[in-house]
């Protein structure tokens, strides 16, 4: 992976909920593989502060690259939900 990718800014996207069990993957592909990930999070609204913080000490403390939506679903939750108004 990493010679194939050597010229470009990032080896893989991994996406990040900010839970544990992703938070763990991209230090494992950053810290312990040598990967240089792009991070992809979606905060669809419903968010922990603990899964906030989480990508929070991912992005500052470990210098990995985010690519965050922040609530960019909300217009489609509300027509899906809407959709079900008879």
């Amino acid at each position: 992976m990493k010679d194939e990718n050597k010229n470009n800014d990032f080896d893989r996207i991994i996406g990040l909920s900010g839970g544990l069990d992703s938070s763990f993957a991209a230090y494992i592909a950053k810290e312990i593989i040598g990967l240089r990930p792009l991070l992809l999070h979606v905060d669809a609204g419903w968010n922990t502060q603990q899964a906030f913080v989480n990508v929070g000490k991912l992005v500052v403390g470990y210098w990995y690259r985010l690519l965050d939506f922040w609530r960019c679903h909300l217009p489609l939750y509300f027509y899906y939900f809407k959709s079900w108004d008879y």
